[in-house]
């Protein structure tokens, strides 16, 4: 798989990002850490985690495969954490889940834009990941009313003079994102990662700001909401000829999908 640059920085990544978001819905710990390996043997340099992913143990199982592998880069992400516990197990993981169907309070993310809170987060997420340093950390799903902008400027710089983060940025919805552009507070991010749609075409909202999308995702996803079914093989070109350039995230939880990757140029 090729490396490219992520526009507007000297970032190098592989043109497909890894997602874990839908890994951690396999219950067995074997299967998840054999996919993860099968993303790297395919080719997949940077991986995209959140707290929230199965509860923390979707950075846990990163830390596991990755604690050594200086050459594979990390995204994770602030302001949604799981309900509950630090460290649940997956039983306690799928039982949130389950009667969350019912209860949402049970699964739903606690949402929490308070600098007391990041640091937090930053600091369990690097002890989850067993790294001194996450490559991209992104505010999850945010949008300007849930954070003061100063604030986070001014911790963003901290974080990144001590060295535990490389670049900071927003994965959002453009709804969200778009909420950003007032008096240009979008520009306090040096990475936007932008929920797109082979249909809807969401990240054509950067345009409005002279910008091109950096990393965009939600394409297999979106379809499966609207039951559309298509050849794995075709979805990938439809995909790259949508953002040609730039970084893509997928996910799957199939080993021979992940194997196609291997021989994109």
């Amino acid at each position: 798989m090729k490396l490219i640059k992520i526009p507007y920085t000297n970032f190098k990544t592989s043109k497909f990002i890894f997602g874990t978001g839908r890994v951690v819905n396999i219950y067995s710990k074997s299967k998840r850490l054999n996919l993860i390996n099968a993303a790297i043997n395919s080719g997949f340099t940077h991986f995209d985690t959140a707290p929230y992913y199965g509860f923390g143990n979707s950075e846990r199982d990163l830390g596991i495969i990755l604690k050594n592998k200086h050459n594979i880069t990390i995204s994770s992400k602030v302001g949604l954490y799981y309900p509950g516990k630090e460290n649940q197990s997956m039983n306690e993981v799928f039982f949130r889940k389950i009667f969350g169907k019912l209860f949402t309070n049970f699964s739903k993310p606690v949402v929490d834009f308070t600098i007391y809170m990041a640091e937090k987060s930053l600091h369990a997420s690097l002890r989850r990941l067993k790294r001194e340093i996450i490559d991209i950390y992104l505010l999850h799903d945010a949008n300007i009313n849930l954070l003061s902008t100063d604030e986070w400027q001014k911790w963003v710089e901290k974080i990144k003079l001590e060295g535990k983060i490389n670049l900071f940025g927003i994965s959002t919805n453009c709804k969200n994102l778009q909420t950003f552009f007032y008096e240009d507070n979008y520009k306090m991010f040096d990475i936007i990662q932008i929920q797109d749609s082979l249909i809807e075409k969401d990240a054509d909202i950067l345009k409005k700001i002279n910008l091109n999308p950096q990393i965009t995702f939600g394409y297999i996803s979106d379809l499966a909401k609207r039951r559309t079914r298509i050849d794995t093989k075709l979805l990938i070109k439809k995909i790259i000829s949508r953002n040609k350039t730039n970084a893509i995230i997928i996910s799957s939880r199939n080993l021979k999908n992940i194997n196609i990757y291997k021989n994109i140029e």
